[in-house]
């Protein structure tokens, strides 16, 4: 398998000073370039005001590792989703969410998509994966200008025309017309405007397994998280004293489905971050939640808490939770979250060898940490 020689591959990539090629041209002439060399196409799908989209840039495709890398595996090309073909594209896959990279096969199939970046070490572990993962065959991006009615169009930014807010009404009357909910027309409509709210997540519920085989994991479950969210939210609304454990029993109920495990886990935790129940979010981690929360959760949480609480009793139980998740994977995103917790709860020193391990670690993942050099020299004064 490829991505088993990923990690012996980077060690000897530095010799070869190469940055990513790009290709510069038209999105048909790059997945034409994919298929006469028998590559996947990688696509960096940005735009122009995404500070993450930025940091991509410099950390992988300005990078000679990763650079050797990709150059080797893939046809790599940056399209910005705002400008040009990028609309067209973007509601084709549905990208609203930056930076994006979606890996097209050769024979112009869909991957998948990867949203966010998390560094150049996981980026190109993703890459790796992605060699050996099947195609989605009902996804052919040669067929890139589908035929979606404006109301689904103008949620999209473009240079050529002016974007608007989806009425719901709209929504619901154009997939009331359909036979075939699980067409990409529909189901871009079903999942790009799940945000917004429609009549129809809970068909996606119904149908999540076999929407599985046909899209994106992230996209199936971002609509079926949706639409149990706002399930549990007119639980709680009709029944205020109810506990959020039982209201998600409740919810599944509603579903005809077993909410347990994970499930039941990514339910409450999502309802009571929307909610920011810090203190309830704690005591879930603490006590409640059916395995040990994973170390991005964690981060998650804790940054949000940084961010918006101002409890000290909060914090401090923030700190020990994410002190214990990273004595088992100590990652840069998170131990700068822990540094930043220290210097929240006045405890300078121990924000002081945080920060700097911060560092340390970044450095190791090729990663810029702006915000933990300005709390370092905030701790210097």
């Amino acid at each position: 398998m490829k991505n088993i020689f990923l990690a012996a591959f980077l060690l000897m990539a530095g010799s070869l000073s190469a940055q990513v090629n790009l290709f510069e041209g038209s999105f048909e002439e790059a997945l034409a370039k994919a298929k006469a060399e028998d590559k996947p196409l990688l696509i960096d799908a940005y735009t122009d005001w995404c500070g993450p989209c930025k940091m991509l840039d410099r950390e992988v495709f300005q990078n000679e590792e990763a650079g050797a890398y990709i150059n080797e595996h893939f046809v790599a090309y940056k399209l910005d989703m705002e400008k040009g073909e990028g609309p067209f594209v973007a509601m084709k896959f549905r990208v609203k969410s930056y930076p994006s990279t979606l890996f097209i096969g050769a024979d112009g199939h869909l991957i998948d998509k990867v949203i966010g970046y998390g560094g150049v070490a996981g980026y190109l572990k993703t890459c790796g994966e992605m060699l050996e993962k099947p195609h989605f065959e009902n996804i052919n991006a040669n067929n890139w200008k589908l035929d979606f009615p404006e109301f689904y169009r103008t949620t999209f930014t473009s240079d050529s025309w002016e974007r608007a807010k989806p009425d719901p009404e709209k929504t619901n009357a154009f997939l009331a017309e359909q036979e075939d909910l699980s067409t990409e027309v529909n189901w871009s409509i079903i999942s790009g405007m799940s945000y917004y709210g429609h009549d129809y997540l809970g068909w996606a519920v119904e149908n999540r397994e076999e929407l599985l085989t046909m899209y994106p994991k992230s996209e199936v479950d971002n609509v079926v998280d949706k639409a149990l969210s706002e399930a549990m939210k007119e639980v709680v609304e009709a029944n205020p004293e109810i506990s959020a454990l039982d209201a998600a029993t409740a919810v599944g109920t509603k579903f005809n489905m077993e909410l347990v495990g994970e499930s039941r886990d990514k339910l409450v935790i999502n309802f009571l971050y929307g909610q920011q129940d810090f203190a309830g979010l704690l005591a879930y981690l603490e006590d409640g939640i059916s395995t040990e929360p994973q170390l991005y959760m964690v981060n998650s949480i804790a940054w949000r808490i940084y961010q918006r609480n101002d409890d000290q009793d909060v914090i401090l139980r923030a700190i020990a939770l994410l002190e214990k998740a990273l004595e088992k994977e100590e990652e840069h995103n998170s131990m700068d979250t822990l540094a930043h917790l220290y210097y929240k709860a006045n405890q300078m020193d121990k924000a002081k060898v945080a920060a700097e391990r911060t560092l340390e670690l970044a450095e190791e993942a090729g990663a810029d940490m702006p915000d933990t050099v300005k709390l370092l020299e905030k701790l210097s004064e």
